[in-house]
């Protein structure tokens, strides 16, 4: 990403393009309401049956905690519904990213991509998250940690049949309002 991110100029260029693309989202509390970060799906980059997910920020007091692996297990298990693989392009020394995305089952790719930042190229490099690997990985469904939970007698969680936007539709006719 953009070394300069964190400049309110940059960000907002940044912003600007996730909004333009129609694949943005946004990340909210699920206690408080407030904004705590966004995330987008975009498909410029990525190979047949593929879908990437990038351009994930986060509040500060937010880093190391679940909600990266939160967020990435909802955008994934989604996008695995659809496509083969869900990439991510990460810059080569974006440690904190790559190490991120190795927790929760990224695999890095024999291929990468030169970006162009600040008129600079700049090397990235790619993860990936097929469907099997996701469903048998640390961000399956049986790794989900429920707080308050006996998770050896817990019934599995609720899946949806299908989605459309922000709403889940179980099989027996109820509508969920996705949201974190």
């Amino acid at each position: 990403p953009d070394s300069g991110r964190w400049q309110e100029a940059i960000f907002r260029r940044l912003f600007d393009l996730g909004l333009a693309s129609g694949e943005a989202l946004v990340i909210e509390d699920a206690a408080t309401g407030a904004v705590i970060g966004s995330s987008r799906y975009d498909r410029s980059r990525a190979a047949d049956g593929e879908i990437e997910i990038g351009g994930t920020c986060l509040a500060r007091d937010r880093w190391g905690g679940t909600v990266n692996a939160a967020v990435k297990r909802l955008m994934i298990a989604h996008a695995v519904s659809v496509f083969d693989r869900v990439i991510f392009v990460i810059g080569e020394n974006n440690v904190r990213s790559r190490r991120a995305l190795e927790k929760i089952g990224g695999t890095l790719m024999p291929r990468h991509l030169d970006v162009l930042i600040e008129g600079r190229p700049s090397r990235h490099v790619i993860y990936a998250i097929d469907r099997a690997a996701f469903e048998s990985g640390p961000l399956a469904r049986s790794h989900v940690w429920r707080p308050y939970t006996q998770m050896k007698t817990a019934a599995a969680p609720p899946e949806a049949g299908a989605t459309d936007g922000v709403r889940l539709h179980r099989g027996e006719g109820r509508v969920l309002i996705d949201g974190i």
